[in-house]
C-alpha cells in the first residue's frame, strides 16, 4: 500500500462529524499543567488483504475528559496487514481511559481494513472485524 502523505495539519481530511454519545464530559483542552502524553498502539489483523490506504480517526474518552477526533497518521506505511503501528499525543489529562471509538473513512480501490486490537496507554480496546464502509464503530474494552 502507499504511504499516507504527511505535513501539516492543512494536508489532512476533514475531520468526521459523527460524535460518539456519552454524557458528562467535556472536550479535553491541553495545558501545560494537565498535558499528558497518550501512546496510541493499533494492530491490523493478519488476514489476507486486511491492511488499508484509508483515512482513520481515534476518539478516547476517559474518567475527566474526551479527546475529540485524533487523526492516526505518521511518517510510516500504516495500517498494513499483521502490522503494529504507534501514534503519539499530548493531551489534557482525560483521567482513566474508559471507551474508545474508530472512524473509518475508506480511500482507494480494496480499502477496507481488518482492526484487531487499538490500545491506549496500556488499555486495550477490541474490534476483530472488517471495516468497509464510512462511519464510527465501538470499540470493546477488554
Amino acid at each position: 500500500m502507499a504511504n499516507k502523505p504527511t505535513g501539516s495539519a492543512t494536508d489532512r481530511p476533514a475531520t468526521p462529524e459523527a460524535v460518539p454519545f456519552t454524557s458528562g464530559f467535556k472536550a479535553a483542552t491541553t495545558t501545560e499543567e494537565a498535558a499528558v502524553q497518550y501512546q496510541v498502539v493499533v494492530y491490523t489483523g493478519n488476514v489476507p488483504y486486511a491492511g488499508t490506504d484509508g483515512d482513520i480517526w481515534l476518539w478516547v474518552d476517559g474518567t475527566w475528559g474526551r479527546s475529540g477526533w485524533l487523526y492516526l497518521d505518521n511518517p510510516e506505511d500504516n495500517f498494513e496487514q499483521n502490522k503494529t503501528d504507534y501514534f503519539y499525543f499530548t493531551l489534557a489529562d482525560l483521567g482513566a481511559v474508559t471507551s474508545a471509538w474508530i472512524y473509518f473513512r475508506p480511500v482507494g480501490f480494496n480499502s477496507a481494513w481488518f482492526l484487531s486490537t487499538v490500545t491506549v496507554n496500556g488499555r486495550t480496546f477490541s474490534y476483530y472485524n472488517w471495516l468497509v464502509s464510512e462511519g464510527m464503530v465501538t470499540l470493546n474494552p477488554t
